[in-house]
């Protein structure tokens, strides 16, 4: 009788134990078994801005098309038609590098989290971290009334458990002092997925710098051995890029300790680390003679030209890297939307997008006085063009012509000292070809 009793206590145990791991994720549960080709999506920046924190009054067209391009009035739109690219190509994994939403807002963290759940029913693994505009931001804001209000915003606490299906309650190890987490959704490759927020202390928001703190590298240091010992490949993933990506050095725009970081990861053979915050599509290697580290900078979902990474994995070929553009016009027409923004999507966000940096330029050019009509619509036209390019990741295949052109030469000569940077610093920060990588197996 107790050997039964103790049967049947067994048995309720296990149930309630598979019924836990059954319930506590929408999407697949087997770890892709060893040997097989994993296809990866990558967004970043995707700064979700739901309609319900906003009336739509007066001024909300001004507010939702920010100064650096997000298109908050579209973001819903953009979320739809990724959705639908990821119904049909079927990645293995999606990775989102942080600013999930557009400033923290805890509706925005809420809705985007059903969305998350929708994507892993389709049978793709989604893993999350933070960046700097998702936790405890005090810009948590909508728009009603013909102004911005204050939103509630979260903690990391609630960060934790709002996206604990997407990476955290199958992380196997975790940083303490951090939002950080080891994942292995493969037995061939683990995800080291970094949480490189600069906080000013524990219940503060965080600042645009980027940071990893010495615990947290010898917590890295720790999962590198763990993958070493399992044979498993191990990429990072963080919100700031690991790597300084422009000529300019701007505050908050790369790691503030890169150096130290960087030969971390070469000592620990960590080859490749995915990043977003700046917006701009680039890759940049740690040394051109004889690279070790890579970090590609995917370019930011909700800004122009709304795209994102696609990494192929296999234990033989190793890495290929591309990226892909969301096709909002064809979900439009599928919709049958009226909205003729959204029918024209790839025209109407190249046009609103290059707009601000034309009529910068425009300006600048006209207050010197030393110029023709001709000669400042030709070099506004080319900060528009270029501006677009840095964003696209198309400035490299052109770089040559380019030092060549006249009105590039025109344009090193000018005494604005804001344009002079801005375009020297487009053209010269790219080395390499930032639409492709590939790193084969030794």
């Amino acid at each position: 009788m107790k050997i039964r009793k103790l049967s049947f206590i067994i048995v309720i145990g296990l149930a309630a134990v598979i019924a836990f791991i059954g319930f506590n994720r929408s999407g697949p549960e087997a770890v892709i078994e060893s040997g097989s080709d994993i296809r990866i999506f990558i967004a970043t920046d995707l700064h979700y801005f739901d309609k319900s924190l906003t009336d739509f009054s007066e001024g909300f067209d001004a507010f939702a098309v920010t100064r650096d391009g997000k298109q908050l009035l579209y973001s819903e739109e953009i979320m739809d038609s990724f959705y639908e690219d990821i119904k049909e190509q079927k990645p293995d994994i999606l990775i989102v590098s942080g600013d999930l939403t557009y400033n923290g807002e805890a509706v925005n963290h809420r809705e985007l989290s059903d969305r998350f759940l929708r994507i892993e029913k389709l049978g793709t693994r989604v893993y999350v971290i933070p960046g700097n505009h998702d936790v405890l931001s005090i810009w948590a804001n909508g728009y009603r009334e013909g102004a911005p209000y204050s939103a509630e915003n979260i903690t990391h606490e609630d960060f934790r458990e709002i996206y604990g299906s997407f990476g955290y309650d199958e992380g196997i190890s975790f940083d303490e002092k951090t939002l950080s987490y080891l994942a292995a959704p493969s037995e061939d490759l683990w995800l080291l997925m970094l949480d490189s927020n600069k906080y000013f202390g524990d219940f503060s928001m965080p600042t645009g710098d980027g940071y990893i703190t010495e615990e947290t590298a010898k917590w890295i240091r720790e999962c590198a051995e763990m993958a070493e010992a399992k044979g498993a490949k191990l990429i990072s993933v963080m919100h700031h890029p690991l790597m300084r990506h422009s000529t300019r050095d701007v505050t908050g725009t790369y790691l503030s300790n890169t150096t130290d970081v960087v030969e971390l990861f070469r000592e620990l053979g960590i080859e490749l680390n995915l990043s977003g915050h700046i917006h701009i599509q680039d890759i940049k290697r740690d040394d051109p003679e004889d690279p070790k580290v890579y970090d590609i900078v995917n370019s930011a979902l909700i800004v122009y030209p709304h795209q994102y990474g696609v990494l192929q994995y296999s234990a033989d070929g190793g890495f290929e890297y591309s990226k892909q553009r969301v096709d909002v016009e064809t979900w439009a027409k599928e919709q049958k939307k009226e909205d003729p923004n959204l029918l024209g999507f790839n025209s109407y966000a190249e046009e609103t997008f290059g707009r601000r940096p034309y009529n910068i330029a425009r300006e600048e050019l006209e207050l010197l006085g030393i110029y023709t009509e001709f000669e400042i619509e030709e070099m506004a036209l080319m900060v528009r063009d270029l501006n677009l390019r840095q964003f696209e990741g198309t400035v490299y295949p052109i770089k040559k012509d380019l030092l060549e052109a006249p009105i590039y030469k025109l344009f090193i000569k000018t005494k604005s000292e804001y344009l002079y940077d801005f375009v020297y610093s487009i053209v010269h920060s790219v080395d390499m070809d930032s639409t492709k990588l590939k790193l084969g197996t030794e």
